[in-house]
Parts: structure tokens; sequence; C-alpha cells
């Protein structure tokens, strides 16, 4: 289950799925500005996997410096939308038991 946030860190809504919809992108394909903002507003954050929907949205799962993990949304122009928490012990599906990702 995850929290989902808006840019200025407002609630937006609770989502119970786990599946992730989109394609797999390699995180050096990432646009600048997604990688960018990243670095900017989550130092010491590792990205784990990111997607790419129907739409051109981008999904990115980070691990914080907590080892919490995270999914960032970015619209098809690499700004930032929302953000997702996880709560509970399933992590973000395709990522691994408790969000933990492979080694790179």
């Amino acid at each position: 289950m995850g929290l989902v946030f808006n840019a200025s860190g407002n609630f937006v809504s609770e989502k119970s799925s786990k599946k992730v919809h989109g394609t797999e992108v390699a995180v050096a394909d990432l646009p600048a500005t997604i990688t960018g903002y990243i670095s900017t507003n989550y130092a010491g954050a590792t990205l784990v996997k990111a997607f790419k929907n129907g739409e051109g949205n981008y999904l990115v799962a980070i691990q914080n410096t907590e080892s919490t993990v995270m999914g960032l949304a970015f619209d098809a122009a690499g700004t930032f939308t929302a953000e997702v928490t996880m709560k509970g012990k399933g992590g973000i599906k395709g990522l691994g038991k408790k969000g933990k990702s492979r080694k790179k």
C-alpha cells in the first residue's frame, strides 16, 4: 500500500495496488530534469528502478538514506508531480521484498 503526496507535500490519496504499469526504463536513460530533481531534493538516495507509462509519465523508485523505498512521479516533461511512500512490508512490485533492489 502506498500514500500519494503532491508537489506541495499534501496528502492526495492512498494506493492499494503494488503493481507498476509501464515499461521499465534504464536509470541512465532518465531525463536530466528527473535525475537533477532527485539529486537536489533527495540527496544521498539511490535510484532503484524507473518506469514510463503510455502517456510518457515516469515513476521512479528510490531508496533514501533511511533505506525506505518510495516512488516519485514525474510528468512527460520531467516535472515532479507526486511522491508515493510505501506503507507496510510489500514494497513496490518488481523491486523485490520490502522494496530492496538487486545490486547494479
